[in-house]
């Protein structure tokens, strides 16, 4: 994150962009830089909110910005979406990572 012209820009890659035209929705992929922790995307979400950036700047698409209001609905979707990891994975696997591209 910079501060720029007194803003903070957090620059987030293809980690985080608007999913609506509008963006109000914000999204994220389902795998990180092609890895996936179990719960890297509520790790994520967490941060976000911490660093209460005034814009965003996607590795794809415009500049936009995020309410603190947004950003909490982002985390609270994450935390959705670890639910939908916990019905997905056994007990015993939710340590492992999803390396789609390891041999």
């Amino acid at each position: 994150m910079l501060k720029i012209d007194g803003k903070k820009v957090l620059f987030t890659g293809d980690s985080l962009f608007p999913g609506s035209a509008d963006g109000k929705v914000l999204t994220c992929p389902l795998v990180f830089r092609n890895y996936h922790r179990y719960e890297s995307h509520k790790e994520c979400a967490e941060i976000l909110v911490t660093l209460e950036p005034d814009l965003i700047a996607p590795g794809h698409g415009p500049v936009f910005k995020a309410s603190k209001e947004e950003l909490k609905t982002f985390e609270g979707r994450t935390g959705k979406l670890l639910g939908f990891f916990d019905r997905l994975l056994p007990e015993s696997e939710k340590w492992a990572d999803i390396d789609p591209f390891r041999v």
